[in-house]
């Protein structure tokens, strides 16, 4: 279990390190009006996927309580998700429509890295 969660941890990590190159290359080349605060959801959006995870695997002992974890943890990345967004919103001054692209982006990264992540763990071992 112990070596599954280390796994998961160094897999978004990657994941994280790979969205952060994109977003510096983007910045530089395309799209310079990108600001900072990408940097930070990342940040916010690796944190927030580590938690759930480990809070997740710990309520997992029967199939059906494992079921409801996962759509509570989805609803509660959700929820955070868009509670970060608004407070950034609130508090930057500059309303940058590509810099909230990107990180509904990222938001779908991680969806889609998590899906993968579970359904690789309902898959029969070979």
């Amino acid at each position: 279990m112990k070596k599954l969660i280390q796994n998961f941890q160094f897999k978004i990590l990657i994941l994280t390190l790979i969205l952060a190159l994109l977003v510096y290359i983007l910045k530089n080349t395309m799209l310079p009006q990108i600001q900072n605060w990408v940097y930070v959801s990342l940040i916010y959006y690796f944190l927030l996927n580590v938690i759930i995870y480990k809070i997740t695997h710990k309520i997992n002992v029967s199939p059906r309580k494992s079921v409801n974890s996962v759509l509570i943890a989805t609803m509660l990345r959700l929820f955070c998700t868009l509670t970060f967004l608004i407070i950034i919103l609130l508090i930057n001054d500059i309303k940058d429509i590509s810099s909230i692209i990107l990180f509904l982006f990222f938001y779908f990264c991680y969806l889609v890295f998590e899906i993968y992540h579970l359904i690789y763990k309902l898959r029969p071992q070979i």
